[in-house]
């Protein structure tokens, strides 16, 4: 009796189960539909940014609001309302979003470009930061909220980092750093309590540059003078500038509640689309293509989370094949936005591109940042653009053993090895690091460095010593990546599209953007129909947290692949 009902019970939990799954493939079938947003005559496109806006994503829709806007998105969109009757104007309404410069950039030139169509671009600032408000200084009119509440933030150019030697110390936990590159300092956070000197040096070199650009866009955009730029940086008195201040600056053009401006510009409610939902008007077809592939995130060879993007020699080998057979693409831009990570998918990737170079001219467009592992698979293009606000370089290569052994010790762990062979305990980190094994390590090390300075030296067409003259793990604005010959020319995206064009004589061309974009439907089936997933989507409990998934993936990719083409920082503002 007692199995009758086990297996009775058995039988419902897999209907239930069938149940479930039916109903979520419907719903999400349905949620992959779309549905098409009616945009007014005589509309505004309010691009309201909020949130981390990565350079890419590859899902369409985003009706769950899991997934934020992407700068190529805002981009493409800007660029169908310059030519949209329907819209009449662009508000900018930026709250708190972030992204790298190189990006902004981008979305700034759109701006700028979609001023010319003669329509106006209006800003209006709540309590807004640095970006917020460089994004909005293109704008032909800025206004602020009147409150003292409200304000702008501008904290200038740098990074701050932490250093854990001194707790580590304390834990009896010591890292072992073995590098090529007297400026490879990816590990110095564990091994040291403060800047070398080298790191703070170069440090300080590359974000001059990167602010002398910032205070030049505000300046032209503002149309007051680099002084006034640099006095507000540098010299204000208060934290948050507010009320009548940027306007004394020349920063806004005045204070104003948000409904008195819609009332200025005569906009109502229902005549404002949201960049989220507004559709952009696909490009017509043209019988040539140049095809754009986003090589976007840290290189591992861990899969991404949901949502998110990274580099795998994987992916890249789909995406390259598929544009090595289509006869229509004439030639590619490898759009690079990584700080790198491992070494052998940086030499896997390479490899598939310079395969791709044999048939079709590949063109760089360095974007946010292009360092490590992201310049090792930028050497070989034909050409090389890097934005103003690019971070390059970092040729340079890392490698971290953890050592345990004084951390065992205290709280009383041992541990022991039985086997054959001269490493069998090597991964032990409860005991004492063979110093063969650190020799060993670097004798990896040397070789990976050795091979990136060759790649670059075949790719940039100069002496291995003259790599290595600018190499040591160096990283460089892209001013100062130019004057050493790691790159070209200072362009954008669109500079690069069009040097890829003309290296094929094209004049009539459409771009195709890789990898191809899919909707919820697609991304949620290609994850193996991961049903706890599906669920959270369907009830609007997942959102992209893009931190703790990177720590996570680079400690997985770590695992895997030791030897490291990293940049050693993060840089925000």
């Amino acid at each position: 009796m007692r199995t009758k009902w086990y297996l009775l019970g058995c039988a419902t939990s897999v209907l239930l189960l069938i149940v479930l799954f039916v109903i979520s493939i419907v719903t999400l079938v349905n949620t992959g539909k779309k549905t098409e947003v009616k945009v007014e005559m005589n509309s505004a496109l309010v691009i309201n940014l909020d949130k981390v806006i990565p350079e890419y994503s590859e899902i369409t829709d985003n009706r769950f609001n899991m997934v934020p806007v992407s700068a190529h998105d805002v981009v493409e969109k800007i660029k169908s309302a310059k030519i949209d009757p329907k819209i009449k104007c662009i508000i900018l309404k930026p709250n708190g979003f972030s992204s790298g410069y190189a990006s902004l950039h981008e979305m700034m030139l759109a701006i700028q470009d979609f001023k010319k169509s003669g329509k106006k671009v209006y800003a209006y600032l709540n309590m807004v930061g640095q970006k917020d408000y460089i994004f909005s200084s293109v704008a032909d009119e800025i206004y602020l909220n009147p409150s003292a509440s409200a304000g702008i933030v501008l904290t200038g150019v740098g990074s701050n980092l932490t250093f854990y030697k001194d707790m580590m110390d304390k834990l009896g936990v010591e890292f072992k750093i073995i590098r090529a590159g007297k400026f490879k300092a990816a590990g110095e956070t564990f091994s040291r309590n403060s800047m070398s000197p080298e790191f703070r040096n170069n440090l300080m070199e590359l974000f001059g540059d990167i602010y002398g650009n910032l205070c030049s866009d505000i300046a032209e955009n503002r149309k007051i003078s680099a002084d006034s730029v640099h006095y507000v940086f540098e010299k204000r008195p208060n934290l948050i500038i507010n009320q009548e201040e940027p306007v004394k600056y020349g920063m806004i053009t005045g204070l104003m509640q948000e409904e008195e401006l819609l009332k200025k510009i005569n906009i109502d409610k229902d005549h404002m689309i949201s960049v989220a939902k507004y559709e952009a008007i696909p490009p017509k077809t043209a019988v040539n293509q140049i095809a754009i592939i986003y090589a976007v995130g840290e290189i591992t060879p861990v899969k991404a989370q949901f949502g998110q993007m990274n580099i795998t020699a994987k992916n890249m080998k789909k995406v390259i094949d598929i544009v090595k057979k289509d006869n229509s693409i004439k030639a590619v831009v490898l759009r690079v936005n990584s700080p790198g990570g491992s070494a052998l998918e940086s030499d896997k990737i390479n490899y598939y591109i310079e395969e791709l170079k044999k048939v079709k001219p590949i063109v760089v467009s360095m974007s946010d940042v292009a360092a490590s592992g992201g310049y090792y698979i930028s050497a070989n293009a034909n050409y090389i653009y890097a934005d103003p606000y690019t971070i390059t370089g970092s040729i340079g290569v890392i490698s971290m053993i953890p050592d345990v052994n004084k951390l065992g010790k205290k709280i009383g762990l041992k541990s022991e090895s039985a086997g054959y062979g001269k490493y069998v305990s090597a991964m032990d980190v409860w005991n004492p690091i063979n110093p063969e094994l650190i020799n060993s390590f670097q004798e990896s090390v040397d070789d990976t460095y050795l091979e990136f300075k060759t790649v670059v030296s075949r790719g940039r067409k100069i002496t291995v010593e003259e790599v290595d003259a600018i190499a040591q793990g160096k990283v460089w604005s892209a001013n100062g990546a130019k004057n050493v010959k790691l790159i070209d020319e200072i362009g954008t995206l669109t500079d690069a599209v069009e040097k890829a064009a003309k290296l094929v004589n094209l004049t009539t061309y459409t771009t195709a953007f890789y990898p191809e974009k899919r909707n919820l439907l697609n991304a949620v089936l290609e994850e193996q129909f991961d049903i706890q997933l599906a669920a959270k989507v369907l009830t609007g409990k997942y959102s992209v947290e893009y931190i703790p998934q990177q720590i996570e993936q680079t400690i997985k990719s770590v695992k895997q692949n030791p030897l490291q083409m990293k940049m050693p920082f993060s840089f925000e503002d």
